[in-house]
């Protein structure tokens, strides 16, 4: 059997999960992402940690399933909420800020099957607010050691766009809870760390809303340093200080000069 037929038929099952916190309306938006991809997934696992519940006045979507935790445990634990509740083999993560576009899971699904690979990563694009075109903004690296930039910089790998097997995502200990910040780049060091086989594969994604505030990235990035300092090489440690100290004179600008 071919893997188009046995993606039609459903016989390679995903599960997708997406952490979410006083955004319903966005979080809306991500879910009928999902519900429109050519290749549906076997269930769509909401975490709703936010203080504003979703989908309290609105009827919850058919695959669609609501996990109610504590306000604000935070994106990691979320996540890790959502993987521990996961019965395929594997699963796709999605911020309640951004969409796929429609050929998402199937073009990952396809990757990950063909290439028996661990971790399959999709393009990040961003939408021009001019004239609606999208533009290539974030693509992983296929090169295992231009992977390796995970150490000092963020090359593509976020908690939105990588397709993951289920069992070797648990085995590595999912998403770290102790992080402030940088806990998606924390999981992709952790996987080559591993061993696991990293594949990227260009699909359009739009890649939108605020990001992290520049203090917990900074916080982020120390404990990301001090946790992969053993794993780094003298150039890859240099590289992730400058990193660091290049988001500190942001802070010092901001705060002090108005810049």
């Amino acid at each position: 059997m071919s893997l188009a037929t046995k993606l039609n038929d459903n016989l390679v099952e995903v599960t997708v999960v997406i952490p979410t916190a006083n955004r319903a309306n966005l979080l809306y938006r991500s879910v009928n992402s999902v519900l429109k991809q050519s290749f549906r997934p076997f269930e769509i696992i909401v975490v709703d940690n936010g203080k504003n519940r979703c989908y309290i006045n609105q009827k919850v979507p058919e695959s669609v399933r609501i996990v109610r935790e504590t306000p604000n445990i935070g994106a990691s634990k979320a996540r890790n909420v959502g993987l521990y509740e996961v019965k395929t083999k594997y699963v796709a993560f999605l911020d309640d800020d951004d969409v796929w576009d429609k050929g998402y899971l199937r073009h990952l699904m396809k990757e990950i099957c063909s290439n028996k690979c661990d971790v399959v990563v999709g393009s990040l694009y961003r939408k021009k607010t001019s004239n609606g075109d999208y533009i290539l903004y974030k693509e992983f690296p296929s090169n295992p050691h231009d992977q390796r930039k995970v150490y000092y910089s963020n090359p593509g790998f976020g908690g939105q766009n990588f397709l993951i097997n289920t069992d070797f995502l648990l085995d590595i200990g999912g998403f770290d809870e102790t992080l402030v910040g940088s806990e998606d780049r924390d999981l992709a060091a952790r996987i080559i760390e591993n061993n696991g086989l990293i594949s990227p594969v260009a699909i359009l994604y739009d890649h939108t809303g605020p990001r992290n505030r520049l203090e917990r990235r900074i916080k982020g990035l120390l404990q990301f340093i001090s946790k992969h300092k053993k794993h780094m090489t003298q150039k890859e440690i240099f590289f992730a200080y400058v990193k660091l100290f290049d988001h500190t004179q942001k802070i010092i600008r901001r705060k002090y000069i108005g810049i």
